[in-house]
């Protein structure tokens, strides 16, 4: 069988070019004896760029490999985060609601414990303490400006008697409809 050979041709910028064999027969053996000893660099050369080849392509399918795993756990932590963000955010706004709430109760309760230590809690009409210290401030004004004060004072007789005869229930009733009218000239 004929030797059917390309040489090689070795061009320093495009490096060698391809070398295609075929053929069985002893010219053909001698040939590729020969070829081999004269291209010994050149084969060693091509054998080590294999190598470092193969070697470069594992060190890039290693670090690709590890760029997928880190990918993935960011993604995991990522996830988890905004999941704890999400879960922390939610409680937060729980507890400012629960926080405003307990707010305007206290609020309410604060103004209802003012309202109930200056005023009479059967006729809502202002108590003695308030009495006192609405006074105290009408003469210091009155003094201040030089004004004259007035006081007007009212006493129901014998009231205990309609306490004693006809109830204390009756007797509420008689205080609350006295304090409306009173109220309602004022």
């Amino acid at each position: 069988e004929p030797l059917i050979y390309h040489s090689i041709q070795i061009n320093s910028k495009a490096g060698p070019k391809l070398l295609i064999l075929t053929g069985n027969n002893l010219e053909y053996r001698k040939w590729l004896r020969q070829y081999i000893a004269a291209n010994k660099e050149l084969i060693a050369q091509l054998q080590q760029e294999k190598h470092e080849t193969l070697a470069t392509n594992q060190l890039l399918e290693h670090e690709n490999t590890e760029r997928k795993f880190a990918e993935e756990k960011l993604s995991d932590y990522k996830n988890s985060l905004e999941e704890l963000v999400t879960k922390r955010t939610a409680a937060l706004e729980n507890e400012v609601q629960e926080r405003i709430e307990f707010e305007r109760k206290l609020l309410v309760n604060e103004e209802k414990l003012a309202y109930q230590a200056f005023h009479d809690p059967l006729t809502g009409l202002p108590n003695r303490t308030m009495f006192k210290e609405r006074l105290d401030r009408a003469i210091r004004r009155s003094e201040r400006t030089n004004q004259k004060l007035a006081l007007f004072f009212l006493d129901l007789d014998d009231f205990k008697d309609i306490n004693d005869t006809l109830g204390h229930d009756v007797g509420d009733l008689l205080l609350q409809q006295i304090s409306r009218r009173l109220t309602s000239y004022c």
